[in-house]
C-alpha cells in the first residue's frame, strides 16, 4: 500500500501542475483510472479498487528456517544473496554465454573460463557498489542498465 500511496502522490503532483502524458504514466494504469483532456495530459484519477484488493488478496507470507539463531533482517539478507548467486548464475548461461563452450582448444576454454571469471568479478563489485541505490530502486538500478549506461557513455566520448 505505500508503494500505492507514493504512487498517488506523484500522480497527484502531475495532476496539479498539468505535466503528465499517457505515455509517461504507464507504470499507473493498473492501479489508478486514468482520464486525460483532449490533448493527451493527465487531469484526474481514481484508485482502481478491484485491482489494489486483487494485489492484497495476492499477498502471503514466507518462512525462512535457519539452523543458526539471527535476526529476521539478516536471514532474508542471506536468502536474497542466494538468489544473487542463482542470478549470476543465469547470466553466466544468458548474458556471458558461457553455456555453450564454442571453443576447439583445451587453451581456448581455459581463456573463455578466465575472461568469464574476471566478468563475473567485475558484475558482482557493480552490484554491491549500488547496494545503497538499490534498496531505493531496485528496478532501475540493476547490473544490465548499469552495463548498457556505460555502454551510453563510452559511446557520447567517441
Amino acid at each position: 500500500m505505500s508503494r500505492y500511496e507514493t504512487w498517488e502522490k506523484e500522480i497527484e503532483k502531475k495532476v496539479s501542475k498539468k505535466i503528465a502524458t499517457e505515455g509517461e504514466i504507464k507504470k499507473y494504469r493498473k492501479v489508478f483510472k486514468l482520464k486525460y483532456d483532449q490533448n493527451g495530459y493527465l487531469v484526474a484519477y481514481q484508485r482502481n479498487s478491484r485491482y489494489i484488493k486483487e494485489e492484497i488478496r495476492n499477498l502471503g507470507f514466507f518462512f525462512i528456517i535457519t539452523s543458526e539463531e539471527m535476526s529476521a533482517s539478516k536471514a532474508l539478507d542471506i536468502y536474497r544473496g542466494r538468489d544473487n548467486i542463482e542470478k549470476m548464475f543465469r547470466s553466466l548461461k544468458s548474458g556471458i554465454d558461457f553455456n555453450k563452450a564454442r571453443v576447439h582448444t583445451t587453451e581456448s576454454l581455459k581463456s573463455k573460463a578466465f575472461v568469464t571469471f574476471i566478468a563475473m568479478i567485475v558484475r558482482n563489485e557493480l552490484f554491491q557498489k549500488v547496494e545503497e541505490l538499490r534498496k531505493k530502486n531496485r528496478k532501475a538500478y540493476t547490473v544490465q542498465k548499469m552495463i548498457s549506461e556505460l555502454e551510453n557513455i563510452k559511446e557520447n566520448m567517441h
